[in-house]
């Protein structure tokens, strides 16, 4: 399955979730999944305090300088391709014929998205089984996802939403809108809420991208309670 993580701006917790997400995917499949951080400020990898141990990365597979293969390293379960030097190198077509090739490889291939370039995201997005969309949901945010909801695939199944930084206390004060409030404003499903906060188990983000793994592979598991 090729999963491809997008937000309509930064700073929107988008490279935190594809590398937590690809850490719990791994875990119930270890060595099945791989993530390619499509982002040169290699902000997935940096979320993992991954230091590449290959040579070659996601622009010299798309061109033709290296084999697939010698572009992507271990980490752990999981598997990495890190981000191009240069982001010339990176083009939505050949990249979505590379993620074609690697889905026959891997059970999971998630795809960290850059947000500089909205067309880039949606040509991708059509030829990814899922695309996770991620914002804050302040007013701001809401209205820039819903505009790029707009340009995803119409499917339900292929396009979900992803609240990220949510705090009940942000909430009450009026920063953040309620979650039923802004999934109508997206108008795309929910899959998860990445709240603020920690606990004695670790960050709270962390413990919730379990969850949305879980229900990426098909299980039915309850949000998590935010107090």
């Amino acid at each position: 399955m090729i999963v491809n993580i997008v937000s309509p701006c930064g700073g929107q917790w988008r490279s935190a979730l594809a590398a937590q997400l690809a850490l719990s995917l791994a875990g119930m499949y270890p060595g099945q999944v791989l993530l390619i951080d499509g982002c040169s400020d290699e902000g997935a990898q940096w979320q993992l305090g991954a230091e590449r141990s290959t040579a070659y990365d996601l622009g010299d597979a798309l061109c033709g300088r290296c084999c697939t293969g010698d572009a992507v390293y271990h980490f752990g379960r999981l598997d990495i391709m890190p981000a191009a030097a240069d982001d010339g190198d990176v083009r939505a077509r050949t990249l979505t014929g590379l993620l074609g090739e690697l889905n026959r490889h891997y059970r999971y291939v998630l795809f960290d998205s850059p947000c500089g370039s909205w067309s880039f995201m949606t040509d991708v997005a059509a030829a990814s089984d899922l695309t996770l969309l991620c914002t804050k949901a302040d007013e701001f945010h809401l209205g820039a996802a819903y505009r790029l909801r707009r340009r995803l695939p119409e499917d339900d199944s292929r396009c979900r939403l992803v609240l990220t930084g949510y705090s009940v206390r942000a909430f009450r004060s009026g920063e953040l809108w309620s979650i039923d409030r802004s999934i109508d404003r997206v108008g795309a499903r929910l899959i998860g809420v990445l709240p603020e906060g920690q606990t004695r188990n670790g960050r709270l983000a962390d413990i919730a991208c379990v969850s949305i793994a879980k229900r990426i592979d098909g299980a039915d598991v309850p949000l998590m309670k935010l107090s």
